[in-house]
C-alpha cells in the first residue's frame, strides 16, 4: 500500500543507516501504541463519540466544581469595582472623575482581552493559556494593591482586566469542549451559581473592611493563585489535543476520565486524528459564518450581548451607589445588607434557569425572552426617566 511505496522511495533517497533509525522510531512508536490501546483490535472514535458515550459521574462533579470556583474569582475580582470607591477617595482624595476612569480601566481591559483571547487559546492551548495567564493576573492584583497613585492604579486595573478576560474566556472554552452533547445545557446552566456566590464575598469583605480597598486585591490575587492550582492539577481539553493532531495526548486525557468515572470502558479504542492546518481553520469559519443561519444567530447573539452588558456593567459599576442613593441616603456607607438580599434574589434565579435546561426548553425561553425583552427595556426607560 502507501507504507510499501514510500519505504521504497525511501529506501533510494535515504542512506541505509539514517533509515533504519526513522523505521526502528517507528516501530517503537506503534508499539506502545499497540500496548496501550490495543491498535490492532482497536476502533477509531473521535473526541466528541468518546465524551458523549462517557456518562456524567466524578469526572463531571469535579469538573463543575473547578468551573464553579473559576466564576467565584472572576466575579470577585469583576463585582469589587464599586465598593473600592469610597476607600479611594479616602486613600488619593479623587474627584468623581477620577472615580468614574478608574470604573472604566476595567471594561477597557476586558475589551483588549477579549481580542487577545482567541488567538491565544488556539496558540497555547485552553489549559496552556490559562497556567500562562493566572500567575500574570495574581502579580498584577498584587502590584495593584501597592499602588501610590491613581494612576498606577489605573493602569494595573486595566492589566488586572486584560489578564481576567483572557483567563475567562480560556475557562469557557475549557470547560465547554469536556461536556457531552446530552447534558451540556444543564452543566453550562449549572457554575452559573458561582458568580452570586463571588459577588457575596466581595460584599462580606466590604462589610468588615470599610474603606480597605487594598484588600479587594488582596481576594483577587488570592482567588487567582488557587485556580492556577486547581488548573495545574487537571488537563487539557481532548478536543484540543486531537485537532493539534495529538491524539495520543487526547486519547490518555479521555482513558483518565473514563477511569475516574467508572462507567466505562476504555479498552481497545484510540482516537481519530483530527488535525485541521490553519488555512483550512480560517476556510471552515468564514463557511460557518457565511452560512446564512449561523449568520443571523452570531448578529442575534451580538446584539443580545451588547444589550446585556452594557445593562449589567451599569449594574454592576454604579448599581450599590444608587441603592445607597434611594434607600439609605442618611447612611455613610453602602448597605451591605439589602444588597445581600439583592444578591441572594440572583443566586435563586439560577434554579428555574437550571431547571428550564434540563427539561429541554432552552428554545422556547429563548423566543420568549426574544418577545418580552423590547418591552423590559422600555420599562427601565420609562423607570428611569421617572427618577
Amino acid at each position: 500500500g502507501t507504507d510499501e511505496v514510500t519505504c521504497n522511495v525511501c529506501s533510494r533517497l535515504l542512506p541505509p543507516v539514517l533509515l533504519n533509525m526513522m523505521l526502528g522510531k517507528r516501530m517503537e512508536e506503534d508499539t506502545e501504541q499497540d500496548a496501550l490501546f490495543g491498535e490492532k483490535s482497536s476502533r477509531r472514535t473521535t473526541v466528541a463519540e468518546a465524551l458523549d458515550q462517557l456518562d456524567v459521574g466524578r469526572f463531571h462533579v469535579q469538573h463543575l466544581l473547578r468551573m464553579i470556583l473559576a466564576w467565584v474569582i472572576f466575579a470577585a475580582t469583576q463585582e469589587s469595582t464599586p465598593y473600592v470607591f469610597q476607600g479611594l477617595r479616602a486613600t488619593f482624595h479623587v474627584d468623581e472623575d477620577s472615580i468614574a476612569t478608574f470604573a472604566a480601566s476595567f471594561p477597557l481591559g476586558c475589551a483588549a482581552g477579549a481580542l487577545a483571547a482567541s488567538p491565544l487559546l488556539d496558540h497555547l492551548g485552553r489549559r496552556g493559556t490559562l497556567l500562562a495567564i493566572l500567575p500574570l493576573a495574581a502579580a498584577v492584583s498584587l502590584a495593584a494593591g501597592m499602588a501610590q497613585n491613581i494612576l498606577v492604579l489605573n493602569i494595573l486595573r486595566t492589566l488586572q482586566a486584560l489578564a481576567f478576560s483572557i483567563a475567562l474566556t480560556g475557562m469557557s472554552a475549557w470547560y465547554i469542549e469536556f461536556l457531552p452533547t446530552s447534558t451540556r445545557g444543564m452543566l453550562m446552566a449549572a457554575y452559573g451559581i458561582g458568580w452570586p456566590i463571588g459577588r457575596a464575598v466581595v460584599i462580606l469583605v466590604a462589610y468588615l473592611v470599610k474603606e480597605q480597598w487594598t484588600h479587594f486585591m488582596d481576594v483577587s490575587m488570592v482567588g487567582f493563585m488557587v485556580l492556577f492550582v486547581s488548573l495545574f492539577l487537571a488537563d487539557e481539553s481532548p478536543r484540543f489535543l486531537a485537532a493539534s493532531g495529538r491524539s495520543g495526548d487526547a486519547a490518555q486525557v479521555l482513558k483518565r476520565m473514563y477511569e475516574s468515572t467508572q462507567r466505562g470502558s476504555w479498552e481497545n479504542r484510540a482516537v481519530s486524528p483530527e488535525m485541521h492546518s490553519p488555512v483550512e481553520g480560517r476556510s471552515r469559519a468564514r463557511e460557518l459564518l457565511l452560512n446564512r443561519e449561523n449568520r443571523n444567530l452570531l448578529i442575534f447573539a451580538s446584539l443580545l450581548f451588547m444589550m446585556l452588558s452594557s445593562t449589567t456593567v451599569l449594574l454592576d459599576t454604579w448599581g450599590p451607589h444608587l441603592y445607597h442613593q434611594l434607600l439609605t441616603p442618611d447612611a455613610a456607607v453602602v448597605p451591605h445588607r439589602i444588597l445581600m438580599l439583592f444578591n441572594m434574589g440572583d443566586l435563586a434565579g439560577i434554579v428555574p434557569i437550571l431547571c428550564m435546561t434540563t427539561f429541554e426548553v432552552a428554545k422556547r425561553s429563548s423566543l420568549i425572552f426574544r418577545r418580552c425583552c423590547p418591552s423590559f427595556s422600555l420599562i427601565i426607560l420609562g423607570g428611569a426617566e421617572a427618577l
